[in-house]
């Protein structure tokens, strides 16, 4: 009986660890499922892996005092569509405690490791034609180089402050419904990122 022994390269060992630790969370439930298509795209590409994504999400996050790790609690948490009724339901049980809550807007943002710079130039020109404007390289090694992917929008509205609401029912419908069209914004650009990948995969 003859044996073969397959030889990786760093290269593919480190992106065999970083997919096996993408189905770990993926088994955990930790994945966001709304980058699936994109990362499978991403990850078939011999010359691509990511480290780390999101793609993403609104945060309630209650504070005490001064805004520090240590005192800054996310309470909240979204990556489909915020209702009004989930949102006041924490501003009422916070009011009179002297405590703050903000609601944040955080864009997707996924960390792409590649082989080559033709590669990551490649990737980011297709990000920033889908939206993503903030997109680039952040990262030079011998061994790979990392692709920042991430959109411009960002928001971080206080809805109490020291106890005391500043968002009257009003407004806490017309904040939801701009957070969620901004949601929707954002998913439009993963989907049209997917599409413009599968078009450079169809070329090859």
């Amino acid at each position: 009986m003859v044996f073969f022994v397959v030889s990786l390269t760093s290269w593919e060992r480190r992106k065999n660890s970083f997919l096996a630790r993408l189905a770990r969370d993926k088994s955990l439930g930790y994945f966001d499922e709304e980058l699936d298509g994109l990362i499978s795209l991403i990850n078939s590409h011999p010359l691509m892996y990511t480290t780390s994504c999101c793609s993403g999400r609104v945060s309630l996050v209650k504070v005490l005092g001064g805004w520090t790790k240590s005192n800054a609690r996310v309470v909240g948490k979204w990556h489909g569509e915020v209702k009004v009724e989930e949102l006041t339901k924490h501003v009422k049980k916070d009011l009179g405690e002297g405590f703050s809550l903000w609601l944040l807007l955080q864009p997707p943002i996924i960390h792409v490791a590649c082989k080559d710079l033709s590669t990551a130039q490649m990737l980011v020109s297709k990000a920033r034609n889908s939206g993503f404007k903030e997109t680039g390289i952040f990262t030079v090694k011998s061994s790979h180089i990392m692709v920042d992917i991430k959109s411009s929008e960002k928001m971080g509205v206080p809805i109490v402050l020291d106890g005391e609401a500043i968002l009257s029912m009003e407004k806490a419908v017309k904040l939801c419904e701009h957070l969620n069209a901004l949601l929707k914004n954002l998913k439009l650009k993963i989907r049209r990122l997917e599409e413009a990948l599968k078009q450079e995969n169809s070329l090859k």
